[in-house]
């Protein structure tokens, strides 16, 4: 299930960044893969993906005795992704800096099993969305499961790895990659019906590691081992920070023990001799303020925020750590409703820096679009025209800046006493019953864009609770508008904050983020019982603030 399971910055860019552009590099790899008996499969196959997370493309197989040859293309840090049938998949970070060779041979583990099962699920379809179903289990220890089907050939999955992810069978026909590094098993259907059958005999089960040999560049086998480890801490951090929200409904009380990995990395850094090594590593520290330790020293972060140079190559690879700066030097003070002109100011200067003097393209985008989207939300309509024009005239090819000036015209169309969009959204506690701007006319309401997982919408919770309980009998009503999953924002509900007035999800509907111009999380929105805006200024409808607004129109 995909969510948002990271931290929320205080100003969302509501686009997709793309991928670096820059200038093409060209680093070819080759190698042999084998599987844990150190022999070559005919299905192995070597991919690319951009992130630890990311799915892979540009899959190529290997060869029958195992050897592979494939190109990287693109500026950036990109991952190869190890992939054989009933193998635990391995991703390895190359960095693409320069025309260049390497030979990377690589034998792979085997998958981690549990030493028995007490039930097995099967996904049939070859989807991540397809519902899972629970195998029969047959007297002779093994588990079947049998679909009536009008199709040549069936792709299947089951719930047998020790992480809980679903992987292949090993009773297949043949195997199709998934694009994450593992596969579908593939069986054709007998008599219109697809049987499938588990025996957990037959699972391969061996506890050798992966092995890695790494050849060509002393620099580069060195930056792909500390990248590699720093990505493992991340990766297991992320996935028990998302297992422990799911579980309990909050953040608060997660504790993940690196030991003592930050507290040695920084000596690695500030022991390196390569300053182009250790430029790219005090980077890779300041991803890490994306994940929840409790050994990071931010006060290094800092330190090393402002050691490597903005026009640094480094920044192209990871631009990414250019976000820390939210981390670094907050625009908002710990209420969340007001502005810090201080710490504003001292976070434009690194932007404006930044924009001068980076080579990073993503870095930009992110500057230009972060600085517009501010300038619109605080009512700052000298600095929203001047970066409009900026990015009207230098940025005429970029589809992400030009599509944020479509967004956000410079004359806004949610104007403080106009009409607000028409809208209609279903209820999250009864299917049938619907909200919109006629079901709503009557009632003086707050609309509020939200998300689960974002910190400064968690943090006014509590201050919308205050104020429903103290309107709602004045005529005053909350809908909560949240960019979740239903399943999310129910367990939000159940054990964070109970949020006793209207609700709905908005998946995917892109027209309403549009229509009410929302560019950041939490945005409210203050509505007349004539269905017009009574109030657009976050800072209005925040913290302390809020009481004092309902209490201009709820006398």
């Amino acid at each position: 299930m995909e969510s948002k399971l990271l931290f929320s910055s205080k100003i969302l860019l509501v686009v997709a960044l793309p991928v670096i552009a820059g200038c093409a590099r060209t680093t070819t790899v080759t190698g042999k893969l084998l599987d844990v008996n150190g022999k070559p499969s005919e299905y192995a196959m070597v991919g690319i993906a951009s992130s630890i997370w990311d799915k892979g493309d540009n899959f190529v197989p290997c060869r029958g005795d195992g050897l592979y040859s494939i190109s990287l293309e693109k500026q950036r840090i990109e991952y190869l992704i190890y992939s054989i049938p009933n193998h635990e998949p391995l991703r390895i970070p190359v960095l693409n800096d320069q025309y260049k060779e390497l030979t990377i041979d690589v034998t792979l583990a085997a998958y981690n099993y549990p030493d028995h099962f007490d039930e097995v699920s099967v996904k049939i379809g070859g989807s991540y969305l397809s519902p899972k179903e629970k195998m029969t289990k047959l007297e002779d220890g093994t588990y079947a499961c049998e679909k009536k089907t009008d199709k040549d050939h069936a792709l299947y999955q089951l719930d047998v790895h020790e992480g809980g992810r679903f992987v292949n069978g090993p009773e297949a026909q043949s195997f199709v990659p998934d694009s994450l590094g593992g596969y579908w098993s593939v069986i054709e259907p007998q008599g219109g019906k697809t049987t499938i059958v588990f025996d957990p005999e037959t699972l391969l089960r061996r506890d050798d590691s992966e092995k890695i040999a790494f050849y060509g560049s002393d620099f580069d086998k060195k930056f792909s081992t500390i990248l590699r480890e720093h990505d493992n801490i991340m990766r297991d951090n992320g996935l028990k920070l998302g297992a422990y929200y799911l579980k309990q409904g909050k953040f608060e009380g997660f504790v993940y023990d690196e030991g003592n990995y930050f507290r040695d990395f920084v000596k690695s850094i500030e022991t390196e001799k390569d300053t182009r090594l250790s430029n790219l590593m005090k980077l890779i520290y300041l991803t890490s303020l994306r994940g929840t330790f409790k050994t990071l020293d931010m006060a290094k972060a800092k330190e090393f925020f402002n050691a490597v140079p903005p026009e640094d190559s480094a920044w192209c690879y990871f631009p990414t750590a250019f976000y820390s700066v939210d981390r670094l030097y907050p625009q908002q003070n710990p209420q969340w409703a007001v502005y810090d002109e201080f710490q504003q100011k001292t976070q434009w200067a690194f932007y404006d820096e930044f924009l001068k003097k980076t080579k990073s393209p993503e870095i930009k985008i992110t500057v230009l679009g972060r600085r517009l989207i501010i300038a619109k939300n605080s009512n700052n309509v000298e600095e929203f025209k001047r970066f409009v024009a900026l990015i009207s005239s230098d940025y005429k090819d970029v589809k992400e800046l030009q599509d944020l000036l479509r967004k956000y015209p410079i004359e806004s169309k949610l104007n403080v006493g106009g009409e607000i969009p028409d809208y209609e959204v279903v209820s999250i506690d009864n299917p049938s019953e619907k909200y919109s701007k006629r079901s709503m006319l009557g009632k003086v309401y707050l609309i509020d864009f939200w998300f689960t997982t974002c910190a400064p919408c968690i943090e006014e919770a509590g201050n919308l609770h205050k104020a429903y309980e103290k309107y709602k009998d004045k005529g005053f009503d909350i809908l909560s508008l949240s960019v979740d999953s239903e399943e999310l924002v129910k367990l939000f509900r159940e054990r964070i904050w109970k949020m006793p007035w209207k609700n709905s999800v908005i998946v995917g509907n892109k027209q309403i983020l549009k229509d009410f111009e929302v560019s950041s999380y939490p945005t409210p929105i203050l509505v007349s019982a004539e269905g017009k805006v009574l109030v657009k200024d976050a800072k209005e409808l925040r913290g302390e603030r809020l009481d004092e607004t309902l209490l201009r129109f709820l006398q």
